[in-house]
């Protein structure tokens, strides 16, 4: 969604009652500086009641529009908080007050019983489960080089939940947050984990994911032909090439703490995974010289 100017943004921002009502406001403009329980009490007029738990960092909303608990407490149903990553709702792991608007989101309120707590999306199916790997066949967390011109190969996996030959391949998202990057080539059906399954694997520019040095998950996301929506994520290793310790530039330290890894191999004492930057399970020369050619620069 695009921001009508550089001091508003426009969010989505759905009530779900639980009685069958389902109230949208879409593309309401808001400021950029706002988060999404600002968001809510202007969507709502101030129609809410709730309290603000300091250690928290945020508000607990327990009535909305006059639907909702009498108080904090002693209720067996409240509002569920939620946010659309890709195709797929998430219940927030973050208060509403730390959840931002500058980027432009769409999130939902759910009145649900509290046994029913993150069961059923707001609005529309459910996501299922995915299981991807990111990389087959490298060490793990597989190496994403942030500087690569190419491409980052990722395995859909057949699974119990979910057919890799049903996932449609034009839905698919890649990236830090699941909706970055879209496949850059054909995409393929095999077996890579061996289990006799056909798993469908895709190609992403590194470039287009948004993954940035020292990310360590990136998400897939997507629908099957049906329309069924799944997410998955995979633990990398994002790194700016020559970079060592992690503090996005090469110099002397990166040396050296590649030096000292030099002929290591996974398991051994001296093994130091942040110098494998190949992600061939031994630091020899190749991974040297990425240092070498990256010397003093920083991301």
């Amino acid at each position: 969604m695009a921001a009508a100017d550089t001091g508003t943004v426009q969010v989505n921002i759905l009530f779900n009652y639980g009685n069958g009502t389902l109230e949208w406001h879409n593309e309401t403009t808001v400021p950029s500086s706002w988060n999404f329980y600002n968001v809510t009490a202007a969507a709502t007029n101030g129609n809410l009641a709730s309290v603000f738990f300091a250690s928290f960092g945020s508000h607990f909303v327990y009535l909305i529009n006059g639907v909702g608990c009498p108080g904090v407490f002693g209720c067996d149903s409240t509002w569920s908080f939620w946010v659309l990553n890709g195709p797929c709702w998430q219940v927030s792991n973050q208060g509403v007050d730390q959840v931002q608007v500058a980027q432009g989101k769409t999130v939902g309120w759910f009145f649900v019983p509290v046994n029913m707590f993150g069961v059923n999306a707001p609005s529309g199916p459910s996501c299922i489960s995915a299981t991807i790997d990111v990389k087959p066949g490298t060490s793990e967390p597989p190496p994403i080089n942030i500087k690569s011109p190419g491409l980052i190969p990722v395995a859909i996996l057949s699974t119990p939940s979910l057919n890799a030959s049903d996932v449609d391949p034009s839905t698919v998202r890649f990236g830090r947050t699941g909706t970055e990057a879209a496949p850059a080539a054909p995409s393929s059906l095999e077996d890579v984990n061996g289990d006799g399954l056909l798993d469908l694997v895709l190609h992403f520019r590194v470039q287009d994911t948004k993954l940035q040095p020292g990310d360590t998950q990136a998400v897939l996301t997507g629908r099957t032909f049906t329309g069924t929506p799944f997410s998955s994520s995979d633990t990398v290793h994002v790194f700016f090439p020559g970079d060592v310790n992690g503090d996005e530039k090469v110099n002397i330290v990166d040396l050296v703490l590649g030096a000292k890894a030099y002929g290591s191999t996974n398991g051994t004492s001296t093994w130091n995974p942040n110098a494998d930057f190949d992600g061939d399970g031994i630091i020899d020369i190749a991974d040297l010289s990425l240092i070498g050619s990256y010397f003093g620069q920083q991301a």
